[in-house]
């Protein structure tokens, strides 16, 4: 009950705050609108804007894409209004452009918060038809803005990708055709990485005591 409570406070929050950044295009049919990804931190929400516009009324493009770069603000708990907000960063709208020109742009799906004030950014990369895109995660310090590149994965073409975080260490995995493709795990207040041998995707990962347990397995902590 209380966390539909929240969500019903956070939504009407977003609408109130947002409703006048959405326009409606009549031009083709298309249509934009605001996105919003939150997530809470103690007494502060990080969360992150974009705008998106549909062309699937029209037929044009098929799907729903961004159409802006995405900032990630930091605000007092509840309170999604950019003039009151800090402005952490923001990511490109377009990561990468092949050499057939085509785009790949950035919509983040998901903020995870870990220790000492580091989120965990989930991007999804993909092109204006929105298919066969991969996962990219990069963690952001709240506090220095500092950035790292963590690890990249697909859903698709029979790969799979998970990731946990654990206090200040997040754990990632990867499979093809049910075969570990990566496994590992980074000390976010080092940026250092572990490979994880014959650690598999869905694994259960605690640390404790300078140990990894995946699963009930002991590995040796070593960043």
């Amino acid at each position: 009950m209380k966390k539909s409570l929240i969500r019903g406070i956070m939504s009407l929050s977003c609408f109130l705050f947002l409703i006048s950044a959405c326009s409606d295009s009549h031009k083709a049919g298309a249509r934009t609108y605001p996105e919003v990804i939150y997530a809470t931190i103690g007494d502060k929400t990080v969360w992150s804007f974009c705008e998106l516009i549909d062309h699937n009324r029209v037929n044009t493009e098929g799907n729903i894409y961004p159409i802006t770069p995405t900032s990630i603000y930091l605000s007092s708990y509840n309170t999604l209004n950019n003039k009151e907000a800090k402005l952490i960063t923001e990511l490109p709208l377009v990561e990468s452009v092949a050499e057939n020109g085509r785009e790949i742009l950035t919509r983040v799906r998901k903020i995870t918060p870990a220790d000492n004030n580091w989120i965990v950014v989930e991007k999804y990369l993909a092109a204006k038809d929105w298919n066969q895109g991969h996962v990219k995660l990069i963690a952001i310090n709240l506090d220095n803005r500092n950035q790292l590149e963590i690890a990249t994965g697909a859903y698709s073409g029979g790969r799979h990708f998970g990731y946990s975080v654990r206090e200040n260490y997040i754990f990632w995995a990867s499979e093809h055709l049910e075969e570990t493709v990566e496994a590992a795990i980074m000390n976010l207040n080092t940026g250092k990485k572990q490979e994880l041998p014959n650690v598999k995707l869905g694994s259960e990962i605690t640390i404790s005591s300078g140990l990894i347990l995946a699963d009930g397995k002991a590995i040796k902590l070593e960043i």
